[in-house]
């Protein structure tokens, strides 16, 4: 393809920002802040020190820390190289982190301090060529002091459905895949938010949900950056300085998913906190219940939810501001450049208000996952990204997601496949077998159950299964529950009958 024909990708957007808006407030992070040119400058060396560690074109470079500026850095750089990105959730075990590096092939590490007897432990198992580790810093500390520099690089032309960053996913086979996200896909997704909420450059979003989420980096993170606008960005969630940046701030939009929005509301100080200069909050990750919806309506802020996945950048579906209070429940409408369906079991679309699985396809959906040609062909069928959620259409055309994944389970915004759980449990050596699922739980909307059976005269104890996971899978895939039985229910053909098991113990979450 000829040069003119390309595209420069997710780094242009920041170096034409920072030409057009050189002094304007790009970023903040506690006390310090950084405008666009600025910002453009630490991208700029970082990509040179990049260069050095040996980073061309299409090389992969993963980032391990909490929300920080490196974080952004390190994405900008890596994009202005043609590399790809590849965000890490900072609560994986080693053994979690370890398949993530190898199965990208990451030849550089970024990494926080925090994390370096992680990175130690897989150090020689993982194919990284350089690491770079930062200092534990609250005061944002840019990584680009830690690294010699070289000469400017010249950003690279990258066509538009080249890999911008790998962004993993729990696998329903007990390994997540890592799906590919194109600089077309980010763009379209973000297109599809600016013009239903009508981004701004004088926005003020607050960045509080993780950056390795699509949901925390590309609902307003990334969108801010288009548009000219200031991104406060926080290192955790952390209810009650919200409130108080809300309005020390004049924060105008967020992201957060349910869970974050019960913690503010339970605080003391949200029924006094000003909280005028928010105008919206993007929800995803789990549905909002009505009355959580409604304590923020009567504080004139609009809950906008919204559907989406790793596998569409995020955005599928959304609900426009106008349209919060007369569609409580809903996920809304599809977004622009965005087609969704619902289909049967044979793949025939069906009518209003009958329930189907979603089908999507746009520019936003991905071009599939990283060394999984088989797994790619069955979720990008006939150019349609399968869900596997379930669904209902309204006469309005709005959609409500009333199933999920026959198994997953999502607790506090993040997602859990009980396969991978139950790999886990199998493991040990008194474990014949085990089924992992969720149930209600009014904080983080469910939490992880396992019944588990063990093995023939075997002495075993909750205590002893607890203690097995504990640094064998990350804190929130862990079970909160564990149920010892004799035997699971199964059906004539042996498969546990996991919708029995949650009827049964439906209200354990709830029992102490």
């Amino acid at each position: 393809m000829p040069e003119s024909a390309r595209d420069r990708g997710l780094a242009s957007w920041l170096a034409r920002r920072a030409s057009f808006d050189p002094e304007r407030v790009a970023m903040t992070f506690g006390e310090r802040s950084w405008t666009y040119a600025e910002l453009q400058h630490e991208v700029e060396a970082f990509a040179a020190a990049l260069v050095r560690l040996g980073v061309r074109p299409g090389d992969r470079v993963a980032f391990l820390d909490l929300n920080h500026p490196n974080y952004l850095l390190t994405l900008f750089a890596t994009a202005r190289l043609g590399a790809i990105f590849v965000p890490l959730n900072f609560r994986l075990t080693a053994p979690e982190l370890q398949f993530a590096l190898a199965d990208s092939g990451a030849c550089v590490l970024v990494y926080a301090e925090p994390f370096a007897e992680a990175v130690e432990q897989i150090r020689d198992e993982i194919p990284c060529r350089a690491f770079v580790r930062t200092p534990d810093d609250e005061a944002g500390e840019l990584a680009t002091a830690l690294v010699e520099s070289g000469p400017p690089q010249e950003e690279r032309f990258v066509d538009r459905d080249d890999v911008a960053l790998i962004m993993y996913t729990s696998g329903t086979t007990g390994r997540p895949k890592g799906a590919m996200i194109t600089h077309d896909n980010l763009l379209a997704s973000i297109h599809g938010f600016s013009l239903t909420f009508d981004t701004r450059a004088d926005d003020r979003t607050l960045v509080v949900a993780p950056l390795f989420h699509i949901g925390g980096l590309n609902v307003t993170t990334l969108s801010a950056f288009l548009n000219g606008a200031t991104v406060v960005l926080e290192r955790r969630f952390d209810p009650d300085r919200v409130l108080r940046l809300l309005e020390e701030r004049r924060i105008t939009t967020m992201f957060a998913v349910p869970t974050m929005l019960v913690e503010m509301a339970r605080r003391p100080g949200f029924a006094t906190a000003d909280l005028d200069a928010l105008r919206l909050i993007v929800s995803g990750g789990a549905p909002v219940p009505v009355p959580l919806l409604e304590q923020y309506l009567a504080r004139g802020i609009d809950v906008c939810a919204g559907y989406g996945m790793t596998e569409a950048a995020p955005l599928i579906t959304i609900v426009p501001p106008g349209r919060v209070l007369d569609k409580v429940g809903s996920v809304g409408l599809p977004s622009f450049f965005t087609e969704v369906t619902l289909v049967d079991d044979q793949g025939r679309e069906v009518p209003t208000g009958t329930p189907g699985e979603f089908l999507v396809r746009g520019p936003n959906v991905m071009k599939g996952y990283w060394n999984r040609p088989d797994a790619t062909a069955a979720t990008l069928a006939d150019g349609w990204l399968r869900t596997g959620d379930v669904g209902v259409r309204d006469e309005d055309g709005f959609y409500t997601v009333v199933d999920r994944k026959k198994d997953m389970i999502i607790t506090g915004g993040e997602n859990v496949y009980p396969a991978e759980v139950e790999a886990c449990l199998v493991e040990h050596e008194r474990i014949a077998d085990a089924a992992v699922f969720g149930v209600p739980e009014p904080t983080w909307g469910e939490a992880v159950v396992a019944v588990v059976v063990a093995r023939d005269d075997a002495a075993l104890t909750e205590e002893d299964v607890t203690a097995f996971m504990a640094d064998r899978l990350a804190r929130y895939k862990q079970p909160r529950r564990i149920v010892l039985v004799d035997e699971l229910p199964r059906s004539p053909s042996g498969k546990v009958v996991k919708g029995e098991l949650r009827t049964r113990y439906a209200d354990l979450a709830l029992r102490r």
